[in-house]
């Protein structure tokens, strides 16, 4: 069994993807265990084998997720709502802001103990991170112990396809709630920095200033995340958004190319010193483990740290690495160890481009054998990497870069160039500060022609194609496609048919259940938006504006939703609530012609679109009449009677941005009582409405329909 690895650790994604979406019970997975089991024991010399291991892993996968799952935040059920005298230890920066009471900082705290009230702080058992909110001043540093007074809140989240995923994301970090201390009396420095996030921060900080000896200061900021990752709010917006168009982001952020660079460094400078074998395994574990905790460990360092240990373990034991094995057993390892890591973004995506790599990077050269080596290995490792998971990048950025070979040719070399340089830069550094300057008099002169010819790539027109996120049967046409080349002659044509037969498909049943008009009513907490599509593309967007603005919090909650919906253009856009003019100044690049009509107050009700089933919007005036069998829309439902509505509306969606889910429940309630339809998307999430033959079909985040 040469895959028994890569088998096993997608049975263990499989098993925990399908008890955290599926809701199976925790019996269920021993049940799959106890199948799996007698599976390997009658089937331990065929084929079957490789079923009986899925199984086997999917129970492994389904019972670790059981297990953690079950048990995050079950000690601070009965904690929320109260207030708190928390004692921890502060273990990263999240994000700094001003808002109606000043500037303030977001950290995240590990609580270690936990006082109700005025009582003096106890231990808390397992404990949990959280979120606190501090004033900006004074100034606490990472490994701080502070004591903190205020009111534990529960975590909200909103639940629009496209976004970013924080609900796992705190789980995977186990963040269970948040609090916000409202006057510097209710915090206390009980003790400065300390601990290993304190030392590495410290450590980065020295490098920092040690760069800044020889280079500017934006150069010495962007290599530092080049080496080490992370404080990308330092970085120059412009600068990420040239690295995302060309296809090299993932570069400013250390993922496993930087560690395959050193793996490789590190061997030549061990062979070129004579080294034995378990000499050099020896400096290459204390090297790469130094590297990695100075990158904090992120999904990407360590998966390709266990492959890399792996390998090098293998040549010490003289033994044949299989890069599949390898992989399998790092995604199985990291999964177990932190089952929400399943829903990590980068892990998926370095998972994928590894897998890809290993897989068609061969097939790859092989189509592409009469070019040149230099254009055959760049073309192939290119392709390969993005096979897996193009739809992913679709789904979660909306772009593909169109340059990305051209920049991989030109300029990723460099950057590897300028990774080394800076590495050596460190290590030697380390010894002797002037020695460590030596390498960053042409590591800037390099750093200086890759950002100037990213830069360029970037401005080219059409340096990126825009999609949303593909349909389920255009997906699986691609990975059917994609698997045809491991087939024989005539099967990979069966498969090649069997594809273009499955988007085809796919395209009728588009077309033939076209709507007349899509409108699309998200969630984004206090704030309402509401897009409709018509069967022409015209797109019209109204956002009621009531959260506190900060700053361009609209590039990253409402355009991502749009973009994964494929709407990237609007023909008019009506905004209103509060700070309507920088809600406008965002929305604007976006749209075709015109400019964004601003409303203030609450505006009259509009029609979205007349038929026999009408979609009414109305911002909770009690003056506004809806027409009969109408689908009703209310911003602001939390201040709207629901019985001084009229009779005979088909269905209500309701923002609640007040009075929260509270209110809308007790419009669920009221509604069910009734007989009609509503929903709501602070708690269904973003809900689609599709008006086809003459009725109206609806279909929430969570997967209802109606």
């Amino acid at each position: 069994m040469i895959y028994w690895g890569p088998v096993a650790a997608v049975g263990t994604a499989v098993g925990m993807l399908g008890y955290a979406w599926m809701t199976i019970p925790y019996i269920g997975g021993w049940m799959v265990l106890g199948i799996g089991c007698v599976g390997s024991v009658l089937f331990r010399r065929s084929l079957f084998l490789y079923v009986t291991v899925t199984i086997l892993a999917m129970a492994i996968g389904m019972l670790r997720m059981g297990q953690v799952g079950d048990a995050y935040g079950k000690e601070w059920e009965n904690r929320f709502g109260k207030p708190l005298q928390v004692m921890g230890t502060i273990l990263e920066k999240r994000a700094s802001y001003i808002d109606e009471r000043g500037s303030m900082v977001t950290y995240i705290m590990q609580a270690e103990k936990v006082g109700i009230g005025r009582e003096v702080p106890y231990a808390s058992g397992n404990g949990g991170n959280i979120y606190v909110t501090l004033p900006s001043s004074p100034r606490i540093g990472i490994g701080s112990t502070v004591q903190v007074a205020g009111v534990l809140r529960p975590l909200t989240y909103t639940m629009n396809p496209g976004t970013y995923d924080r609900f796992h994301k705190d789980r995977e970090r186990n963040i269970v709630g948040r609090l916000r201390v409202k006057k510097i009396a209710d915090m206390q420095l009980l003790q400065n920095g300390k601990g290993r996030r304190y030392y590495v921060q410290r450590v980065r900080e020295t490098l920092y200033h040690r760069f800044c000896r020889v280079l500017p200061t934006e150069k010495a900021r962007i290599l530092s995340s080049l080496l080490f990752g992370g404080h990308y709010d330092e970085l120059p917006p412009a600068l990420i958004r040239q690295f995302a168009a060309t296809g090299l982001i993932h570069i400013l952020s250390v993922s496993g190319s930087h560690m395959a660079l050193l793996f490789a460094a590190l061997q030549v400078i061990g062979r070129r010193l004579g080294w034995p074998q378990r000499v050099r395994f020896i400096f290459l574990v204390g090297i790469v483990c130094t590297y990695g905790a100075l990158s904090e460990f992120a999904a990407p360092v360590v998966r390709s740290l266990i492959m890399g240990l792996i390998s090098a373990y293998g040549v010490v034991l003289k033994r044949r690495y299989m890069g599949c094995q390898a992989l399998g057993i790092a995604i199985a390892g990291m999964l177990l160890y932190n089952p929400f890591m399943v829903f990590d973004l980068s892990f998926r995506l370095s998972c994928g481009a590894s897998a890809g790599i290993l897989l068609w990077y061969s097939k790859f050269q092989f189509i592409l054998q009469r070019f040149p080596s230099f254009l055959r290995e760049s073309l192939a490792l290119c392709a390969s990497a993005q096979i897996l998971v193009m739809p992913l990048v679709l789904a979660s950025f909306q772009a593909l870069p169109v340059y990305s070979f051209i920049a991989n040719l030109l300029v990723a070399p460099v950057l590897d160039l300028v990774i080394l340089l800076g590495l050596g830069s460190v290590i030697t550094g380390s010894i002797w500060t002037p020695l460590g300057d030596i390498f960053l008099y042409p590591l800037q002169w390099l750093l200086t022609w890759a950002i100037q010819g990213n830069a360029c790539l970037a401005a080219f027109p059409y340096s990126r194609y825009w999609h949303g996120a593909l349909s389920v049967t255009t997906a699986a046409a691609w990975y059917i496609a994609a698997g045809a080349v491991f087939l024989k002659k005539r099967q990979g044509y069966i498969a090649a048919g069997l594809s273009s037969v499955v988007w085809v498909s796919g395209q009728m049943v588009a077309w033939l259940t076209a709507p007349a008009i899509t409108v699309y009513s998200f969630d984004f907490g206090r704030d309402s938006a509401v897009c409709a599509v018509t069967a022409d593309n015209r797109v019209r967007l109204w956002y009621n504006k009531e959260n506190f603005s900060s700053g361009e919090d609209i590039s990253y909650t409402v355009i991502p939703a749009l973009q994964y919906e494929g709407i990237f253009a609007l023909d008019a856009c009506t905004v209103s609530g509060k700070d309507t003019k920088n809600t406008a100044r965002q929305l604007a690049p976006y749209l075709t012609a015109g400019k964004v009509r601003q409303c203030f107050g609450r505006p009259p009700g509009c029609t979205v679109f007349s038929g026999r089933q009408p979609y009414y919007l109305s911002w909770g005036r009690k003056e506004d009449r809806f027409p009969a069998g109408a689908c009703v829309e209310v911003f602001k439902a939390d201040k709207t009677e629901f019985f001084t509505m009229p009779e005979g509306v088909c269905a209500w969606i309701v923002h609640c941005p007040y009075k929260g889910r509270e209110a809308c429940a007790a419009w669920k309630q009221a509604a069910a009582y009734k007989g009609v339809y509503c929903f709501a998307p602070a708690t269904d999430g973003r809900v689609r409405m599709t008006y086809v033959r003459n009725r109206w079909l609806w279909e929430t985040y969570k997967g209802a329909r109606e």
